[in-house]
């Protein structure tokens, strides 16, 4: 008689019983506004997988920001850890560990570093990037690096060091804080949601060693629409036509007619973001607009942000002395006078809010 008990040795899981799920560990980068927003993603991933729960680990050199986003995860009911340190240090400390790194820094340059510290180690690694640039618009940037991936790492590490050198690191608050642009508060949801997305949808992609959805790195201008990003570095801006037909040659993601794609050209002189279609009608290429961060660039965002700060300082004592006018005592026979100040100090705050309102943008950067 056939003995058969082999196919006994490990009974089958009946159906109903939970089993248990795989941890996703993954160190992130940054406590600040980006991983705040980001918690509330994975918490609703851990709720939804049957496979899967994300377990972060978070690094941060800011006194308190670690502590801080530690007790917003528990209250989301999410597992987290945490050190008060730079993330290459933490991830320079751990040499055997693989686990993915996931980066919201909100400088460029600091980006560049990280990923200059770990090039040598086998990690999967994220990036998530929100620039205002010179025309007012927000631009997100999500990057993964598969592991092992040294060429793209390299070339990631170059093009976020340049892009660190011609963006101000002024952080969230500068952005979505006091005085902030009602459409960048409005749209801020929208980029929120398309990190989100590329993490939960790659990350178990990344840990499984399956392909990713979605090419090294992207770009987004409104939340909604993905175009792939093909970073070139060069010694001067060349043509944008040239650029495109090369990488059409010998393109390292799929290109498809009547689709946007962006090329990142990053020089010593500044970075371009030049917006390029192949046409489905007649298959050529056209450039449909570009924008350059330059030192000019920068150097005009740092006046314009220092020209809002003080008007915003002046809008503090103003309004201080309006309530001040508003709430004394007044004589009677000195109430039209009273009102008329009044007056004229609202169209004095009026017109600084204006002024504030109307400034061109600052080419900023945050996570």
């Amino acid at each position: 008689m056939n003995d058969s008990t082999f196919i006994l040795s490990r009974p089958r899981a009946r159906l109903g019983v939970a089993r248990e799920r795989e941890t996703i560990p993954i160190l992130n980068g940054g406590c600040g506004r980006g991983a705040a927003k980001n918690l509330a993603a994975i918490a609703a991933f851990n709720r939804k997988s049957t496979r899967f729960r994300i377990e972060p680990t978070y690094a941060d050199p800011a006194p308190g920001r670690v502590d801080a986003l530690l007790a917003e995860a528990e209250r989301q009911g999410v597992d987290a850890f945490g050190v008060e340190s730079r993330v290459e240090e933490v991830a320079l400390g751990r040499e055997d560990d693989r686990s993915p790194l996931v980066l919201q820094i909100d400088r460029a340059s600091d980006i560049a570093k990280t990923l200059a510290a770990i090039e040598a180690a086998n990690r999967a690694v994220f990036v998530y990037l929100l620039v205002k640039r010179p025309n007012g618009s927000l631009m997100g940037l999500r990057v993964f690096l598969r592991a092992g991936g040294k060429v793209e790492v390299a070339i990631a590490e170059r093009f976020f060091r340049q892009l660190g050198e011609f963006t101000l690191p002024n952080g969230s608050a500068a952005l979505f804080g006091e005085g902030a642009d009602s459409e960048d508060l409005a749209r801020e949801p929208l980029f929120r949601a398309w990190f989100a997305e590329h993490l939960t949808k790659n990350l178990p992609k990344a840990v499984t060693g399956l392909d990713p959805e979605c090419a090294p790195f992207e770009v987004t201008t409104d939340g909604r629409t993905t175009k792939t990003l093909y970073l070139v570095g060069s010694d001067t801006f060349r043509d944008p036509v040239d650029l495109a037909e090369a990488i059409i040659e010998n393109p390292t993601s799929p290109i498809q007619k009547g689709r946007d794609f962006e090329i990142g050209e990053f020089t010593p002189a500044g970075v371009r973001f030049a917006t390029v279609r192949l046409r489905k009608t007649d298959g050529k290429l056209a450039v449909q607009g570009a924008v350059v961060l330059d030192r000019e660039s920068r150097d005009e965002a740092r006046r314009i942000v220092e020209v809002r700060v003080r008007e915003r300082e002046a809008w503090r004592v103003s309004g201080a002395a309006t309530e001040s006018l508003i709430t004394r005592p007044v004589d009677t026979r000195l109430a039209p006078l009273a009102a008329g100040a009044v007056t004229a100090l609202a169209l004095v705050l009026a017109a600084a809010a204006a002024g504030a309102i109307t400034a061109t943008n600052p080419v900023q950067s945050t996570d």
